[in-house]
C-alpha cells in the first residue's frame, strides 16, 4: 500500500482541514449542545458543496466513488475537530449499501439527493453485538397488493432524530426471507423516542406500529441483504476507525501543549519524566492504531472472512488505545480535563460513543477467533 496522498487526497484534506477550523470550534460545540444538537441545514448544504457526501456515490448518480481511503482520511479530519454532522451515518454507511443497489429506481433517486445534500438516511440495524442476538428485531407482512407492514422497534438508532428516510432490516412474515425497505421518517406509523448521547450525538428509539411501505420501497430481498449489511458495516467501522484516529492525535497535540505550558514547582510540569513517558505511551498507541487502519484497508476487498479478522483485529486495537488516550489526556490535564471549557472532555465523550458504536470489543475478539480458527 502507498501510504503518499495523491495530490487529489492532498487537497481533500487541506480543504476539509480549513473548513473544520473555520465552521467547527470549541465554541461552536459548546452553543451546538446547549441549543440541543439541533440539525443545521444550511451548513449541511454546504458540506454536500465541499463534494464530501459524494464519496461513496456512483458516478453516473452524481457521485465521485472515490476509493474508501479518502473516506478515512475525512474522517479522520472530522475527528480531529470533532464534526459533529451526520456524515458517517448517511454519507458513509447508507451510501455504502444504496450504492450496492443502484438499480433500483428507489435506491438510486436516494443516492443521488445525498449526494446533494437533499437527503440524510439513518440505518436501522441490530445484531452487530453478539450480546444482542438479534439479527432483524422488524417483521414485514406483506398484502395482496405488495405492501409491506412493518411492526417492531430498534433501540439507538444514531441520527434518527436528523434523518429524512431510515434504511430498515427487516424479515418477511411468512417466508423468512431478510428485506430491505425505505422508509419515510415522518410516515405514518413510525414513532421516535429522541434523545442526546453522552457526547451529543442525536439518536432515537424507534418503533414502528402501523407502518406501511408501498412496493418501490423493498429495495432488496433474500441473502444478499445480510452481504450487504456485512460490508456496509465494515465500511463504517473503518470510518469510524478513521475518526478514532483523529480523536487520539487532537488529543496528543492538546496534551502536550498543555504540559507544557502548565508549571508546577517553577517549571512546567512537562519537564517531568514521568509525564514524558506516559505521553510516549500515547503517542506510541496513536500511531498503532493508524497502522491498524490502514491494514483493515487493505483487505477491505478481500473475503468476508478474511476483511472480518482484520477489521476486528483493527477495532480492537483502537478499542483500547482510544481508551487509553483519551483518559490519560483527561488525567494529565488534572481536573479541569473533565470539565465541559477544556476541549479534551469533548473528545473522551465522543470516544465512548465511537468504542460502543457497530460491535461491543467482546463481539469483535468473537469474530476475529472464529475468522482465524
Amino acid at each position: 500500500m502507498d501510504f503518499n496522498l495523491s495530490e487529489e487526497q492532498q487537497l481533500l484534506v487541506d480543504s476539509a482541514t480549513r473548513f473544520m477550523a473555520d465552521h467547527y470550534t470549541l465554541e461552536g460545540r459548546r452553543r451546538h449542545l446547549e441549543q440541543g444538537s439541533a440539525f443545521n441545514s444550511e451548513r449541511w448544504q454546504r458540506i454536500a458543496d465541499m463534494g464530501w457526501l459524494m464519496l461513496n456515490v456512483p458516478e453516473e448518480l452524481g457521485g465521485l466513488e472515490s476509493p474508501f481511503v479518502d473516506t478515512c482520511l475525512l474522517m479522520r479530519c472530522l475527528g480531529k475537530t470533532l464534526c459533529w454532522e451526520p456524515v458517517l451515518t448517511s454519507g458513509v454507511w447508507a451510501a455504502s449499501i444504496l450504492a450496492r443497489l443502484s438499480d433500483s429506481p428507489a435506491a438510486g433517486d436516494a443516492l443521488t439527493a445525498i449526494a446533494g445534500g437533499e437527503l440524510r438516511v439513518a440505518g436501522l440495524w441490530s445484531g452487530f453485538d453478539s450480546e444482542t442476538g438479534v439479527d432483524f428485531p422488524i417483521s414485514a407482512n406483506v398484502d395482496g397488493r405488495g405492501n409491506w407492514h412493518l411492526s417492531g422497534q430498534v433501540p439507538m438508532v444514531v441520527d434518527g432524530p436528523t434523518a429524512d428516510t431510515l434504511l430498515v432490516p427487516a424479515v418477511a412474515e411468512e417466508s423468512g426471507e431478510p428485506l430491505l425497505l425505505l422508509v419515510d421518517i415522518d410516515g405514518k406509523g413510525v414513532m421516535l423516542d429522541r434523545y442526546v448521547l453522552i457526547d451529543g450525538t442525536p439518536a432515537a428509539d424507534i418503533r414502528f406500529a402501523g407502518c406501511t411501505v408501498p412496493p418501490a420501497g423493498c429495495i432488496a430481498t433474500g441473502e444478499d441483504v445480510r452481504t450487504l449489511l456485512d460490508v456496509a458495516a465494515d465500511r463504517a467501522r473503518l470510518a469510524c476507525i478513521a475518526e478514532a484516529v483523529g480523536i487520539m492525535e487532537a488529543c496528543l497535540d492538546l496534551t502536550a501543549d498543555y504540559i507544557k505550558n502548565r508549571r508546577q514547582f517553577g517549571q512546567p510540569i512537562g519537564n517531568f519524566q514521568a509525564l514524558q513517558h506516559t505521553l510516549a505511551d500515547m503517542f506510541i498507541a496513536a500511531h498503532e492504531s493508524t497502522s491498524m487502519l490502514f491494514y483493515g484497508l487493505s483487505k477491505l476487498e478481500s473475503s468476508a472472512g478474511e476483511r472480518g479478522a482484520a477489521i476486528s483485529a483493527a477495532m480492537l486495537v483502537v478499542d483500547r488505545a482510544l481508551k487509553e488516550i483519551t483518559e490519560q489526556g483527561i488525567q494529565l490535564h488534572g481536573g479541569y480535563g473533565v470539565t465541559d471549557e477544556y476541549a479534551i472532555s469533548h473528545y473522551h465523550k465522543r470516544g465512548l460513543v465511537l468504542r460502543q458504536w457497530l460491535g461491543s470489543a467482546d463481539f469483535h475478539c468473537d469474530r476475529f477467533m472464529s475468522e482465524r480458527h
